[in-house]
């Protein structure tokens, strides 16, 4: 396939722009490619377009035919989508350019030649659009002049003119920043030690050599070309022997391209490390590269039309022009037609939250929670609940968790944050109203005090996030807790049990049970009560794999837990959870040891290579086809014939929840007539509490998510 590259507006070195950032009239620049196996069969199909909209010029120029046949312009837009002609498009905003470029060599420099990975990129990104939005252009032409008239002096001032700039700032970000230029500013001295009077070199961008021997800082198209270039990479898969790119004639940069190119086929990704998004720099094959006069090619002329649209558009929008229906349409339809994962589309180097309305609302609604830097995306989630910091994160049945402190002077001084995992081939609203599944399940069992529960519902940049509160861990905390006695153990697992039976009176049944999907709350950490360890409150948690069997035909969970059901994926019922309580009651009673006969440690840990043969899934089937024998059964026969019962390989021949609660409360009043009685009590206040009218906030919160996600996202489209 051939592909052809024009651009629009004004091509010149960034550096060269005037104190008012006006770069000359035109504060945007674009470049655009598109492809064709067939140029003659393109040049028919334009002359079909011309003789409908009587179009004459012999070489067509969209600043021409943008004022007399805007149809013109609009149909051949329609040419391309309708016969499938893959389109590339770079547009630029230069003040950005210039932002990321300030951001690039002075708060994150990259001299340390580290590779990097896609949470540096996105702070990166983070920092330039607070570049662009913050910092006032007196402070960014000050780069430019540093560029035209460079030395570790003006290195130095401009060094202190932005940390004066920040330092007056506001936000998690800009907290940030005086730290990090401080940081850079310190390596600028020792790089002054190290090279003398050109260590300001290595926080300026190369300068390529124009024709004239002129230094040229920053050339729009080079960073444009590169990447059109890659993305052309992508959408071959590779294979770009046999092809041909042919770029408009340059008389002044047409060394600087060729360059350009033999640059990005020299850069080696490693897989492993950060992948530049819609795009492929790992080369393995070269397109042939050469320039052709715009008359002689009808392929550069289309894309001169292409480009002049994406400019004019961005630029109509950035100055609030009124008048842009034409532009409009035909970048509604090139947005429409964009598939970043091929490479095909519009890419924008530009501020985000600053994109045009209109037509861009489609492309600004995949600016998501997931595009910001982890670290800054927990600061996101505590800051809006007033939280003092986040601590950590783990991960649960399809989400994230973030844990958050509000500080040694507030109850509740924990609390935990969830939303959902990004997962490959699924759609951000799919995501969304899966997460809102989950939450709408959870809260059907409200209110039973061993289910946790959310109390705040919000959408964050696109994504639901729940708030919960946070306890004093999970159950694999405390199996080998040599503190716990039998009687504090055998207590959590009657209320979990309890727990559970609550859920199945509201036609739940959960997939994945095991302890770390159980949370433990300390009553004493709340009330005056007696000495033991009979008041921790076990809570089920992560509503995620709850009736996915029934509802779309999923049986996983997690391996050592799953029921013989699970595995041979028939009906699931209250006995799937029976047979995990199971297991549980012999892990606690034996301080880490699996039914199976191993020790569970490197499990709950995720230490390998332990880890790794606890998924091995014939191992479970083995173990399944064999009747899950105990293989060391516990002393105690009471307990020893509850564990047999619940791993029964036929659910029928498994006690049902409540049967299970009565047994192990039996068990646990044989043991001590107080614990018994404490713990029926709980039960009974438990039940008096589940006997209360819903939660009018929490089906309030429900119902706003759900709104909030049908406003955030159009319906995904059909087959």
């Amino acid at each position: 396939m051939d592909f052809y590259i024009d651009e629009s507006g004004n091509t010149g070195d960034l550096a060269r722009t005037s104190a008012a950032l006006d770069f000359g009239g035109q504060a945007v620049f674009c470049l655009a490619a598109i492809g064709s196996d067939d140029e003659g069969g393109l040049t028919k199909e334009i002359d079909a377009l011309r003789l409908k909209h009587r179009v004459q010029a012999t070489e067509l120029k969209l600043s021409q035919v943008l004022r007399r046949k805007p149809q013109f312009a609009l149909d051949v837009v329609k040419l391309l989508i309708n016969n499938k002609h893959p389109f590339f498009v770079e547009i630029v905003d230069k003040k950005y350019q210039l932002a990321i470029t300030i951001n690039n060599h002075f708060f994150w420099p990259p001299y340390f030649d580290k590779p990097d990975t896609r949470d540096d990129v996105e702070l990166k990104k983070a920092t330039a659009d607070y570049i662009y939005d913050q910092i006032p252009d007196d402070v960014i032409y000050a780069f430019v002049q540093c560029m035209n008239d460079p030395s570790n002096e003006k290195i130095d001032a401009y060094f202190n003119l932005l940390q004066d700039t920040v330092s007056q700032g506001s936000g998690m970000l800009a907290e940030e920043l005086p730290s990090v230029l401080e940081e850079s500013k310190d390596d600028f001295r020792l790089m002054i030690e190290e090279e003398g009077d050109k260590a300001y070199r290595r926080f300026l961008p190369l300068p390529d050599i124009g024709k004239r021997e002129q230094q040229i800082w920053m050339l729009p198209n080079f960073s444009s070309f590169t990447n059109i270039y890659a993305r052309i990479n992508l959408y071959l898969s590779g294979n770009l022997e046999g092809s041909r790119i042919f770029h408009d004639e340059q008389a002044h940069f047409d060394a600087i391209i060729a360059d350009a190119k033999l640059q990005a086929e020299s850069i080696k990704i490693d897989p492993a490390q950060f992948m530049s998004p819609y795009s492929d720099y790992n080369f393995q094959q070269m397109a042939d590269f050469s320039f052709k006069t715009s008359p002689e090619s009808i392929g550069i002329q289309v894309s001169d039309i292409i480009a002049g649209l994406s400019m004019r558009w961005y630029q109509a929008h950035l100055q609030e022009e009124s008048n842009t229906s034409v532009l409009d349409e035909a970048i509604e339809l090139l947005l429409h037609h964009s598939d970043s994962k091929r490479g095909i589309g519009i890419n924008i180097v530009g501020p985000p939250l600053r994109a045009p309305n209109g037509a861009l609302e489609e492309a600004a609604a995949r600016i998501t929670l997931y595009d910001i830097p982890e670290h800054l995306r927990d600061k996101l989630i505590a800051f809006h609940v007033n939280a003092e910091s986040a601590t950590g994160r783990t991960g649960g049945f399809g989400g994230e968790i973030v844990f958050l402190d509000n500080g040694a002077h507030v109850f509740p001084r924990l609390l935990a944050a969830k939303y959902p995992r990004k997962k490959s081939g699924q759609s951000p609203r799919e995501s969304a109203e899966a997460f809102l599944r989950e939450i709408t399940l959870q809260a059907k069992a409200h209110y039973h005090p061993n289910v946790h529960w959310p109390f705040e519902l919000v959408m964050i940049h696109n994504v639901p996030v729940a708030y919960f509160r946070r306890w004093e861990g999970d159950l694999s905390a405390f199996i080998e807790d040599e503190h716990l006695s039998d009687e504090g153990r055998l207590s959590i697992l009657v209320q979990l049990v309890a727990g559970l039976a609550h859920c199945q009176t509201r036609g739940l049944v959960h997939q994945d049970l095991k302890p770390e999907n159980v949370f433990v709350r300390d009553l004493r950490k709340n009330f005056e009560l007696p000495e033991g360890d009979l008041w921790y409150r076990p809570l089920v948690a992560d509503f995620g794999s709850v009736n996915l069997a029934a509802e779309i035909g999923e049986f996983r969970g997690s391996r050592p837990y799953m029921a013989p059901e699970q595995w041979s994926e028939t009906i699931l019922t209250e006995k799937t959870n029976v047979f995990a309580v199971g297991i549980m009651l012999h892990e606690l009673m034996t301080r880490g040891e699996h039914p199976i006969g191993t020790h569970g440690g490197d499990w709950h840990k995720r230490i390998n290579p332990g880890f790794n043969r606890w998924q091995d899934n014939d191992r479970w089937r083995a173990w399944i086809k064999r009747g899950c024998p105990v293989a060391n059964p516990l002393p105690n026969a009471d307990l020893a014939a509850i564990v047999e019962e619940c791993l029964a390989v036929e659910p029928a021949a498994r006690p049902s929840l409540n049967d299970l609660r009565d047994r192990l409360l039996g068990a646990l009043s044989a043991r001590s007539n107080f614990a018994g009685a404490q713990v029926n009590l709980l039960l009974s206040a438990a039940e008096c509490e589940t006997e209360e009218k819903e939660w009018l906030h929490l089906k309030s919160l429900l119902n706003s998510l759900s709104r909030a996600i049908d406003e955030h996202f159009l319906p995904d489209p059909g087959p």
